[in-house]
């Protein structure tokens, strides 16, 4: 679980943890690392109990915050049976290069087209 900055969209980081107000309680601060915003969270002796069985760490103050996903590579039809053209034996590098070059430019879809500028950059 992980707790997130509603505006920034940025994984808080936990700032502070200390015992609750009820027995078995916790109480923890989260502060956003880019707006600087907090919230904080208390736990009630139930909800303690469960994140201790599970052996869930609530964090720490020098954990680190959480990477955000990264968008999926999707490759088109066309651009599939194009790979289908490349010897077996290279597909593997040629796939990853392509992949490579097209996260650098920020894009998500493979298409021929992306294909071709992958290979100018490669010079190949």
């Amino acid at each position: 679980m992980e707790i997130l900055c509603v505006p920034c969209g940025v994984s808080m980081k936990v700032g502070q943890t200390k015992k609750g107000p009820n027995d078995g309680s916790m109480a923890l601060k989260f502060g956003c690392p880019n707006c600087k915003s907090t919230i904080a969270l208390l736990t009630g002796p139930e909800e303690s109990k469960l994140i201790k069985s599970l052996n869930i760490s609530a964090g720490s103050a020098k954990s680190a915050p959480a990477k955000p996903a990264k968008p999926e590579i999707v490759w088109t039809k066309d651009a599939e049976a194009r790979m289908e053209n490349v010897p077996v034996f290279v597909r593997p590098m040629a796939k990853s290069g392509i992949e490579k070059y097209a996260k650098e430019k920020g894009v998500t879809e493979i298409t021929p087209e992306i294909m071709d500028a992958a290979r100018e950059t490669m010079g190949m």
